[in-house]
């Protein structure tokens, strides 16, 4: 049984149900509380995620860990979206958008870079003013933009449908939300 209805817990529950386990994902199914799971897995990155004050080994194995998970993303959201036969949407290339709000920006961005060139990532600086979509706000203007073009970013919406249709057409899957107050 997997409680949790989140993008780890349904994850855990598909990786589960595809490795032969009957598996039953519980969760209650709340409007509007599932905002950590919108937010998470929309950056697919390693380096993205990366801050100036991160240098202890912990901090690095867990650099090392995001940057092998980035790697076999592309493989395993194969396999989400043909267990599903949904669609989830996807971009590649990541633009990380320095402001004059941000007092660490510049040195995020730094270490970012330092990082990318230890690892062999290709990535470049961008004008802020050449970044597609990007609509500043005038009381914070950006001044500098890194991008890496090996991240990519999901639509955890259609992440988080495909995970659900995908444990429950699986045959050892089951789905149990709104019928979990019933149980209670």
């Amino acid at each position: 049984m997997v409680v949790g209805g989140g993008i780890i817990g349904k994850s855990i529950a598909f990786e589960l149900a595809r490795s032969g386990l009957k598996v039953v994902l519980i969760y209650l199914q709340q409007q509007n509380s599932d905002g950590a799971s919108l937010a998470s897995g929309a950056m697919l990155g390693a380096y993205g995620e990366i801050t100036a004050d991160q240098e202890t080994l912990e901090e690095q194995l867990e650099l090392e860990f995001r940057i092998k998970a980035q790697k076999i993303y592309p493989d395993w959201l194969d396999s989400v979206r043909e267990a599903s036969g949904q669609e989830v949407f996807t971009t590649q290339g990541t633009f990380i958008i320095g402001n004059s709000a941000g007092d660490r920006d510049r040195a995020n961005l730094k270490r970012m870079k330092a990082q990318l060139e230890t690892y062999n990532e290709p990535h470049e600086w961008v004008d802020p003013d050449d970044v597609p979509g990007l609509d500043a706000n005038n009381s914070c203007p950006a001044y500098q933009a890194l991008f890496i073009p090996g991240e990519r970013s999901v639509d955890s919406h259609n992440l988080l449908s495909a995970l659900e249709v995908a444990i429950a057409q699986h045959p050892k899957g089951e789905v149990l939300d709104e019928r979990v107050e019933s149980l209670l």
